[in-house]
């Protein structure tokens, strides 16, 4: 692609003549402030300078040239990040709604609280209306009076004896 018309998509941010490899190409090879300093002050013939500098000089025309660039790389990443984004986000709202909405995650977490009040009861912590999410990680670390039983041992234990629709759920 001849330099006036790669200068001219930069200036015009045409992402539909520049792809994302060639943008980045580009932005890799941007000339640094000595670069420029040296070819501004070339009073020679422009002809005879290498193929990289009669770049420079088309590209010193287009007004904030890197800026540009670096925009057409945002513009040409944002979308396909935004896609992805976007459906992961769907995913964890479904999955949010989907706990929300389970019946079988319902009864574990009433039955966990009942568990709960069992064990604290006749303490200050015996008729708790509820807990806090972050109880739920630490259930296989509560002890029980058996030897080398845990919180969640009672509560598989409780849900097989009664035979509730947690059992599926688990």
């Amino acid at each position: 692609m001849p330099h006036a018309n790669i200068a001219q998509a930069i200036e015009n941010c045409d992402n539909n003549k520049l792809n994302n490899d060639q943008v980045t190409g580009l932005l890799k090879i941007l000339p640094e402030k000595e670069d420029l300093k040296a070819i501004k002050g070339y009073d020679g013939d422009k002809t005879m300078l290498a193929e990289a500098e009669k770049f420079y000089v088309t590209l010193m025309g287009v007004p904030e040239y890197a800026l540009r660039l670096d925009c057409m790389k945002f513009s040409n990443e944002f979308k396909p990040i935004s896609e992805e984004l976007g459906s992961r986000i769907r995913e964890c709202l479904e999955a949010g709604t989907a706990i929300l909405e389970s019946t079988e995650v319902q009864e574990l977490l009433h039955l966990l609280l009942v568990v709960g009040n069992f064990i604290n009861t006749g303490g200050y912590a015996g008729n708790a209306a509820g807990f806090k999410l972050s109880l739920l990680s630490k259930i296989h670390e509560i002890k029980s009076n058996k030897p080398r039983m845990t919180m969640m041992h009672v509560l598989a234990e409780s849900i097989e004896k009664n035979k509730t629709s947690t059992t599926t759920f688990l």
